[in-house]
């Protein structure tokens, strides 16, 4: 018999319907470069507290529009916002995503990528936060 490993395994990425492997979702908020990484294969945008992504604008409805993976690729329906959501610049209810789109919510735009993961960083926490001031 072998000796215990005293070091986890890496965890893999998760399959969300058995047959592709799960590709994370980054939106990239323009032009301040901002980055919101959706882990999960469906999450709910909206403005209200107790959605998966919270935007805290007033044009933004409370459940604004969902995000979800499914075969391999990632989708986006409109919840009967008021403002709906566009994608590279055209009005949409529903649709598929791809890398490099250009996807607005309200009044926030975001470049769509795809597959890319780093640490989840909210739009509230960088809008709530004191602006650096350099020293001069």
């Amino acid at each position: 018999m072998g000796t215990p490993s005293t070091t986890a395994p890496a965890p893999a990425l998760r399959l969300h319907d058995g047959s592709e492997p799960f590709q994370p979702l980054r939106l990239v908020l323009q032009p301040s470069g901002v980055v919101l990484d959706v882990n999960e294969p469906d999450v709910v945008v909206g403005r209200h507290t107790e959605v998966g992504l919270r935007l805290p604008l007033p044009d933004v409805s409370r459940r604004h529009c969902r995000l979800r993976y499914e075969s391999g690729t990632w989708h986006i329906t409109d919840l009967n916002s008021l403002n709906g959501i566009k994608l590279n610049g055209e009005n949409v209810v529903e649709a598929t995503l791809g890398d490099g789109d250009t996807l607005r919510i309200g009044g926030f735009s975001f470049k769509v990528e795809i597959g890319s993961m780093c640490p989840v960083r909210s739009i509230l926490q960088t809008l709530s936060s004191p602006p650096v001031r350099k020293a001069g």
